[in-house]
């Protein structure tokens, strides 16, 4: 069972949106029925005040846009997070999939403003549910569980997991972890991304530097892959995360308990 966990925990320590411990913001039962989500297409089409505040972010005097003029130089850390997890923001939804090194792979869908709620599937038929501060999990032989500290065992488990993969929807998260690299170097001898460019840093995941961060930025300065190898408390991971179909409608639903 310890293993089957494997990809999803890996996944929320060094994917996307993960740079607080693995129960900082845990998702447990909430008392009031959880409401359908559905994460808009475009960003904040009737917030006009959205809109001014989007003009007033890093594109407003093009400092993103430097990134795809000066190819070879670095960009700042906090810039360089500022202007994905703002991109992340003004988009609002993407499809995601995580693959770990020891064969796992999970995959499903994310609305990253908040609440955050996220969908996955995998393929150790352990699924995950989480809208807002609410979430679920598909436990073998038990089915769908809510996520319960002090609940029974396997609610205690879906908690862990819960809270871990919650944080991948959790943008301020991110942009701390991309701001945490004094510097993102272009990154020559990587996976080629079409239309794409990729960046090494050396973010702070939890006090610890990982052996290999590389994120790939489109041109709209959207992340749509990040590979990562860290070492915590002797364990070794590797992960792979691919986000696509930035901006599309997504419906997260609670599941049928």
């Amino acid at each position: 069972m310890r293993r089957r966990l494997g990809v999803l925990v890996a996944a929320a320590v060094l994917g996307l949106g993960a740079c607080g411990t693995a129960g900082d913001g845990g998702a447990g039962p909430d008392p009031d029925p959880p409401q359908e989500t559905e994460a808009p297409a475009s960003p904040a089409a009737d917030d006009p005040a959205a809109d001014d505040a989007a003009d007033d972010g890093p594109d407003a005097d093009d400092t993103c846009g430097d990134r795809l003029v000066n190819l070879h130089d670095p960009v700042p850390g906090r810039l360089f997070a500022d202007c994905a997890a703002d991109a992340v923001l003004a988009a609002g939804t993407s499809g995601y999939r995580t693959s770990g090194d020891d064969g796992s792979w999970a995959e499903g869908v994310v609305a990253w403003r908040e609440p955050g709620s996220i969908a996955l599937t995998n393929n150790h038929d352990m699924d995950v549910v989480v809208i807002g501060e609410q979430g679920w999990l598909l436990v073998p032989g038990e089915g769908w569980v809510v996520g319960d500290p002090a609940g029974t065992p396997p609610q205690v488990m879906a908690h862990s997991v819960i809270s871990a993969i919650g944080q991948l929807t959790t943008v301020e998260l991110q942009r701390a972890l991309f701001a945490s690299s004094p510097a993102w170097e272009p990154a020559s001898g990587v996976t080629e991304v079409e239309g794409a460019r990729a960046y090494s840093g050396t973010p702070d995941l939890m006090g610890t530097t990982p052996e290999r961060y590389v994120v790939w930025l489109d041109d709209d300065h959207l992340p749509v892959r990040v590979e990562a190898t860290l070492t915590l408390a002797g364990f070794t991971a590797s992960t792979v995360d691919e986000f696509f179909d930035w901006g599309e409608p997504v419906e997260i639903l609670p599941p049928e308990v």
